[in-house]
């Protein structure tokens, strides 16, 4: 069987319904493309997000990270007192 037999009995395979929905199936050279080039996307951004987070200081972002929450649990018994507040100015 040649390839153009091969793709029309696998056209055929398919029913029209479902051809109309998803489309024609791809070739599976096409399909390997694009694994190929996901896999490649994929390792690309790994090795980016890798050296990113090569360069965080972690006990920097500690600290600015407890600097923070200090400063909610600072502002949260201000914010209890003027939500009345603000709620009589919404309505």
């Amino acid at each position: 069987m040649n390839h153009e037999e091969q793709k029309k009995t696998h056209d055929m395979e398919q029913d029209p319904f479902t051809r109309f929905l998803f489309g024609e199936r791809r070739n599976n050279h096409f399909q390997q493309d694009e694994v190929q080039n996901r896999n490649h996307s994929a390792s690309k951004d790994e090795n980016q997000l890798n050296e990113l987070l090569s360069n965080v200081n972690v006990e920097d972002l500690m600290k600015n990270i407890d600097t923070i929450m200090n400063s909610a649990s600072q502002f949260k018994p201000l914010l209890t007192k003027l939500g009345p507040l603000i709620n009589k100015w919404i309505k």
